[in-house]
């Protein structure tokens, strides 16, 4: 309910400019929309720049950086965060909400440099009627709580002539973006993900 508001905003910001670069595309209407129920409310203006279609968030950002006309606010995924934090990040180390946010911020070299905007959901879709018949039983998806569980089911499938029961999206962007970065760990030993 964007009516009731107690924040106190600063007045002396009204007629600022800042830009925030969106590679979320799925909230690009909300996040106009929202932007200007912030101006009304606070004086700043919000420019939401869309990552377009063939473009990558990473590339977007230099691309600006090297033309001069950075954003004041990028959405960016962890690793591209990672890759430009200590050279164009601002340190958010001792801002009041990072200690509302432990396990959720990027860290290079023991500086924050991004806050969490969203999280992510991870799922598994399958096939039930391959899986009962692979399986010769009903399947039921509630009797997997565990990895071990989980682990099991794979196991069966596989010792009952399912080659692969797991694979995963073979985009580049999807592997790279959201699944690699899970895998390795920074150079300073702090988790990617």
């Amino acid at each position: 309910d964007t009516s009731v508001d107690s924040f106190e905003y600063d007045t002396s910001l009204d007629g600022t400019s800042i830009t925030l670069l969106n590679s979320k595309a799925e909230i690009q209407t909300a996040l106009e929309e929202m932007s200007k129920v912030f101006e009304e409310k606070s004086g700043v203006h919000v420019e939401v720049m869309p990552v377009t279609d063939g473009d990558s968030p990473y590339t977007k950002v230099v691309s600006l950086y090297n033309s001069g006309t950075p954003p004041t606010l990028s959405i960016l995924d962890t690793t591209d965060v990672i890759a430009l934090a200590e050279e164009k990040a601002a340190d958010l180390s001792n801002e009041p909400w990072t200690a509302e946010a432990e396990g959720y911020l990027t860290t290079v070299n023991g500086k924050v440099y991004s806050f969490p905007l969203c999280i992510e959901g991870r799922g598994i879709i399958y096939n039930k009627a391959v899986l009962e018949e692979t399986l010769g039983r009903e399947f039921d998806p509630e009797s997997i709580t565990t990895l071990s569980e989980f682990k099991a089911l794979l196991e069966e499938l596989r010792n009952k002539g399912m080659e692969k029961p797991v694979s995963l999206a073979k985009e580049d962007w999807s592997l790279g973006a959201h699944h690699l970065q899970y895998l390795y760990e920074t150079y300073d030993g702090t988790s990617a993900g």
